[in-house]
């Protein structure tokens, strides 16, 4: 992707992302995006447009390969793994039909709650989920950028 000064697409190129996807059972899925490893500028300079102070120093980070969630946690993935869907914006009636809720992203969980619910689905897969780290998840939203 390329970005004109004022951070506005000019320029996408068509590509394709190897992932995989994790049956979590009663015909719902997660579908994972692999993130390849590399080193990326972490942090925004300091004349950036909006920047905190705790976005500096920038700095080198190295990361390993990683696979990331592709979506958000959706209800329905949360309530097959937990048990419950803690969501305040749950399906509802509009016009007398009912709202696809489950495809809606959970809410009102805690820093806990997803932690928990790594541990369960690392469980249920047999494999290791975590919580990215936060360079993990700033390398993935930038997405080869460095735009704000």
């Amino acid at each position: 992707m390329t970005f004109d000064k004022s951070n506005y697409l000019t320029n996408r190129t068509q590509g394709s992302a190897r992932q995989k996807i994790e049956d979590l059972g009663s015909g719902i899925k997660l579908e994972m995006v692999y993130i390849p490893g590399e080193s990326f500028l972490m942090g925004s300079p300091e004349n950036e447009e909006g920047r905190t102070k705790d976005e500096s120093p920038q700095h080198k980070v190295f990361l390993q390969p990683f696979y990331m969630s592709k979506y958000p946690i959706t209800q329905e993935q949360y309530q097959v793994i937990m048990g419950k869907n803690p969501s305040h914006f749950k399906e509802r009636k509009l016009f007398g039909k009912s709202s696809e809720g489950g495809k809606r992203p959970v809410e009102t969980v805690t820093w806990h709650d997803a932690i928990e619910f790594c541990q369960k689905l690392s469980i249920k897969i047999g494999k290791a989920y975590i919580l990215p780290s936060e360079s993990q998840w700033e390398y993935a939203c930038r997405a080869g950028t460095t735009t704000p």
